[in-house]
C-alpha cells in the first residue's frame, strides 16, 4: 500500500514539473518543418517537428488577430531518441498586411518560429451603380468602383461608347484604401439615329499598376418625339449666315443620297450670286451652276477603259474623250473659245519601276529593290481657223522623275509667241522632311523674260513633332524670305519680307488652341513698309449657341478695328415624300381621366414621349405589323401592352391608353459571415460568392398569376409593375446542401399603386467542425 501511494506522490510530482515548465530539456530541439505563403483570411496549416528528450507545456504566439483554429497538444512528453510532428492551422484576418509574419511554438523552455508571407490581394471590383434606361439628351452613367483588395490602389480611369460622345469621367484618377468605395459618373451626349430606338454600350476601365476592371452598361436612347418631316426624305444641310460691317450674306448647302441606302450623291449650293446643283452615280456625273457669269453645265461619264466629259458655258464648250490603258492615257478634245474651234491631243504615260542593284559574281549578297516613278506627258491643242489665239495654237510637256528620296520635275509650255520654262528638284528626308529647289524661265510677246527660283526647305525641329520651314525666291529684282515655325502644343511664329524697290517686313507670333473652341487661335502681328511700323492682334473662335454654333474673328492694327461674325445652323432638308408610310397616334389618361405626360411608347424600333395632354403621334411608320410597347415602369395599360397593331400606308392607327399605377418590389440577398472560431470551419471556403447568390429563382405570386425572375451576380432581384394586392416573394436556394441556409426562404408583401417595397434575405454559412486523423511519430 506505501509504494502505491509513493508511486502516485511521484507521478504527481513529475506532471507538476513538467506542466510548470521546470524541465530544462538538455538535448531536445523544435523545428519548424515549412515556412508558407497565404492570403488574408485564408486558413493555412504549420507543421512542427519535435526531438527528444522534450517536455513541457505547449504554447503559441500568433500576431494580433490571427486565429488558431486547430491547437496543439497541450502537454507533450518525447523521450530521448524519438520525435514527433505538430500540427497547427490558423488563420489570418482579412485586413492583414502584406509581408512576413512570424509564428511562435514554445515547448518548455525551446522554442521555434514559423514565418508565414502574407501576400496582399490585388482586387478592384467595378461595377454599373445606376444607368437611365433611356436618354434624349446628355446623361449620366453611374459606376461603383471598390477595392477588394489589402493595398492601397492608385488607379486611372478611362471610358467610351458605341454611340454617344464621352464627354468626361469624374473622377479621372483617384486613390482607393483597402475596403473603400467610390463613385464614378460618365458624362455621355448620346448620337442615336433619327427617329429610331438605338442600344448604347458605355465601358469604363478602371486600370492601375499591374491591376485593372471594367464594367459595361447598356443604355437604350430614344430620340426625341416624331415631328412631319421624318415622313420625307432628308437631306444632311447646313445654313450659315455671315454678317460684318458691309452687310449680311448667306450660304445653304445640301449634301446626301437621295434616298436611305443608295449609292447616289446629291449636292446643292445656294449663295447671293451663286447657285449649283449636282448629281453623281456612277458612271455619271452632272453639274449645272449659275453665276454671275451666266449658266454653266457640266457632264462625265466613265466606264473603263473609256471617260466621256462634256462641258458648256456662257463663250465656251468642250468635248473630250479618254481612252487608259496603263500606264497610257489618251485624251482627245475638241472646244470652242470666244467662237474659234480648237482640236486638242494629251498623251500621259506613267508607270513605276523597281531597281535592284546587282551583287558581285564573287560575293553572296542580296540586293534591295528600289522603286522608280515615271511620269511624263505631252499636249497640244491647235486652232482649227487662221484666226487662234497666237501661232501654232497651244502646247506643254511634262516629265517628273521620283527616286527616293530624290523627285526631278522638269516642263516646257508654249502658247502663242510666249513660252515658259520650269524645273525642279526636291530630296526628302527623314520624319516628313524636305528640301527643294525650283525654278522657272517666262517669255511674253513685247516683253523681257521674267526669271523665278525658289529654295526651301521642312524640318522638325527642335522636337521631332515641330515643324520648321522656310523659302528664300527671287523674280527678277525681288526677293521674299517666308519662315514659319509650328510648335506641336499650338505656338507658331512666322516672318516674311521682300526686298526691292518697296521692301516689306512682317512678323506674326501666336498659338493655337485645340480644345478651345471658344478661343480658337491668338495672333500678333507687327508690320514694317518702307519707314513706318504697323501693329497688329487678330483673335478667332466659335461658340454654341441654340441648335447652331456662333463663330467670330477679329482683327485690329492701325488701319481700324475689322471683324465679321457668322452663325452656322445644322438641319434636315426636306426632299420628296417617302413611299409606304402610315401614321400612328393616341391619347394616354389615367384612371381618372387625366393626362399622363413623358411616357415614352415605343413601337418597332421607333420611339416617341407623350406630351402635355397625353398624346403620343408616330408620324412616319413603315407598312406592315408593329408591336407598340411603353418604357416606363410601374404600370399596366388598357388595353394590355405589349400590343401588335397593323399599319397600312396613308392610312392613321388611332389608340387611346388608360394606365393604371403598379408597385415595385427590389430585393437581395445578404451574405453574413459568422466571426471564426478554433477548429471551426462555415460554408464552403474560398467559394466565390457569386457560384452563391447569381442566377437564383426568385417567384411572386398572387393567386394564379405567377412572375419568375432570376438574381445577378451580387444577388438581386427586381419586380416592377406589380398589381395591388398581397404577393408571396420565394426564392429556391438549394445549392451546397448542409453548407449553408437561407432566411427567410419566402416573405409577404402588401402592394399598393405606386409602392417600392425593398426585401432582404440572408444567407447563413453552416459551421462544420475540422476533423483531423492521427498520424505516427516520426
Amino acid at each position: 500500500m506505501r509504494r502505491k501511494l509513493w508511486a502516485l506522490v511521484v507521478g504527481v510530482l513529475w506532471y507538476l514539473y513538467l506542466s510548470l515548465g521546470l524541465a530544462q530539456n538538455p538535448g531536445g530541439r523544435l523545428e519548424a518543418l515549412n515556412h508558407p505563403e497565404t492570403l488574408p483570411s485564408r486558413p493555412i496549416s504549420l507543421l512542427f517537428r519535435a526531438t527528444g528528450p522534450l517536455h513541457g507545456p505547449v504554447k503559441v504566439q500568433l500576431p494580433p488577430g490571427w486565429t488558431l483554429l486547430l491547437p496543439p497538444e497541450e502537454v507533450i512528453n518525447v523521450p530521448e531518441g524519438q520525435a514527433t510532428t505538430l500540427l497547427l492551422v490558423i488563420q489570418p484576418p482579412p485586413s492583414t498586411p502584406e509581408g512576413m509574419h512570424t509564428i511562435l511554438l514554445q515547448v518548455g523552455s525551446v522554442q521555434a518560429a514559423s514565418r508565414v508571407r502574407v501576400q496582399g490581394v490585388r482586387a478592384l471590383h467595378l461595377t454599373v451603380a445606376e444607368a437611365p434606361p433611356w436618354a434624349d439628351g446628355p446623361y449620366k452613367a453611374m459606376f461603383l468602383l471598390a477595392n477588394r483588395g489589402t493595398r492601397k490602389e492608385r488607379v486611372t480611369l478611362k471610358a467610351w461608347a458605341t454611340l454617344s460622345k464621352v464627354e468626361g469621367v469624374a473622377p479621372a484618377a483617384l486613390e482607393l484604401d483597402p475596403g473603400q468605395e467610390a463613385k464614378v459618373s460618365v458624362t455621355l451626349r448620346p448620337q442615336p439615329p433619327t427617329g429610331e430606338v438605338a442600344v448604347d454600350f458605355v465601358r469604363l476601365e478602371a486600370e492601375g499598376e499591374g491591376v485593372r476592371a471594367a464594367a459595361t452598361a447598356n443604355v437604350t436612347l430614344l430620340p426625341k418625339p416624331g415631328t412631319l418631316l421624318e415622313r420625307f426624305h432628308t437631306l444632311p444641310a447646313r445654313l450659315v449666315l455671315e454678317y460684318t460691317p458691309r452687310g449680311w450674306t448667306y450660304a445653304l448647302t445640301a449634301r446626301g443620297p437621295t434616298a436611305s441606302g443608295a449609292k447616289d450623291l446629291l449636292d446643292f449650293r445656294l449663295k447671293p450670286s451663286e447657285v449649283g446643283i449636282s448629281y453623281r452615280k456612277d458612271p455619271f456625273f452632272g453639274e449645272a451652276r449659275l453665276d454671275a457669269q451666266g449658266l454653266s453645265l457640266k457632264t462625265s461619264w466613265q466606264d473603263e477603259p473609256w471617260e466621256v466629259q462634256t462641258a458648256l458655258a456662257a463663250s465656251a464648250a468642250q468635248l473630250s474623250a479618254t481612252w487608259k490603258s496603263p500606264p497610257f492615257r489618251l485624251t482627245l478634245e475638241a472646244l470652242s473659245r470666244q467662237g474659234v474651234p480648237l482640236l486638242g491631243v494629251r498623251v500621259t504615260y506613267r508607270k513605276a519601276f523597281l531597281l535592284a542593284e546587282p551583287c558581285p559574281l564573287e560575293e553572296d549578297c542580296t540586293s534591295e529593290a528600289k522603286p522608280l516613278l515615271l511620269e511624263a506627258q505631252v499636249w497640244h491643242r491647235r486652232a482649227l481657223l487662221d484666226v487662234a489665239e497666237g501661232p501654232g495654237g497651244e502646247s506643254e510637256a511634262r516629265l517628273s522623275v521620283g527616286l527616293p528620296p530624290w523627285q526631278l520635275d522638269w516642263g516646257a509650255s508654249r502658247r502663242g509667241e510666249g513660252w515658259n520654262l520650269a524645273f525642279g528638284l526636291s530630296r526628302s528626308l527623314e520624319s516628313f522632311s524636305q528640301v527643294y529647289l525650283r525654278a522657272s524661265l517666262e517669255s511674253a510677246p513685247k516683253s523681257v523674260g521674267r526669271k523665278d527660283v525658289t529654295a526651301g526647305f521642312i524640318l522638325p525641329w527642335p522636337t521631332p513633332k515641330d515643324r520648321l520651314s522656310g523659302e528664300v525666291s527671287w523674280q527678277g529684282e525681288l526677293w521674299s524670305l517666308n519662315l514659319e515655325w509650328r510648335e506641336a502644343q499650338g505656338l507658331y511664329a512666322r516672318l516674311r519680307g521682300t526686298l526691292g524697290a518697296s521692301p516689306t517686313l512682317q512678323a506674326q507670333a501666336g498659338l493655337v488652341f485645340p480644345g478651345n473652341p471658344a478661343l480658337k487661335s491668338l495672333a500678333l502681328t507687327m508690320n514694317w513698309h518702307g519707314s513706318s511700323w504697323n501693329p497688329g492682334a487678330a483673335v478667332d473662335g466659335e461658340v454654341p449657341l441654340g441648335e447652331g454654333t456662333l463663330t467670330y474673328e477679329a482683327e485690329i492694327n492701325s488701319q481700324g478695328f475689322r471683324w465679321r461674325t457668322s452663325y452656322a445652323l445644322a438641319f434636315r432638308l426636306p426632299l420628296y415624300l417617302k413611299p409606304g408610310l402610315g401614321q400612328v397616334s393616341g391619347q394616354v389618361r389615367n384612371p381618372g381621366g387625366e393626362p399622363i405626360e413623358g411616357l415614352y411608347l415605343t413601337l418597332g424600333r421607333l420611339a416617341t414621349r407623350t406630351d402635355a395632354e397625353g398624346r403620343f403621334w408616330f408620324p412616319a411608320v413603315p407598312e406592315g405589323e408593329h408591336v407598340l410597347a411603353f418604357l416606363s415602369t410601374g404600370y399596366l395599360s388598357q388595353p394590355p401592352l405589349p400590343l401588335r397593331l397593323a399599319v397600312k400606308a396613308g392610312e392613321e392607327v388611332r389608340l387611346d391608353l388608360t394606365l393604371m399605377p403598379t408597385g415595385v418590389v427590389r430585393g437581395r440577398i445578404r451574405l453574413v459571415l459568422p466571426e471564426p472560431e478554433p477548429g471551426v470551419i462555415y460554408g464552403i471556403p474560398d467559394l466565390n460568392p457569386e457560384k452563391l447568390l447569381a442566377s437564383l429563382l426568385v417567384e411572386a405570386r398572387q393567386g394564379d398569376q405567377i412572375i419568375r425572375r432570376y438574381t445577378d451576380g451580387q444577388g438581386t432581384f427586381y419586380f416592377g409593375a406589380l398589381t395591388p394586392g398581397r404577393w408571396q416573394i420565394r426564392i429556391f436556394f438549394d445549392r451546397f446542401p448542409g453548407a449553408y441556409r437561407l432566411e427567410p426562404d419566402f416573405q409577404e408583401v402588401e402592394i399598393t399603386s405606386g409602392a417600392n417595397v425593398a426585401l432582404e434575405f440572408r444567407l447563413y454559412p453552416l459551421p462544420r467542425p475540422i476533423q483531423f486523423e492521427e498520424e505516427e511519430s516520426l
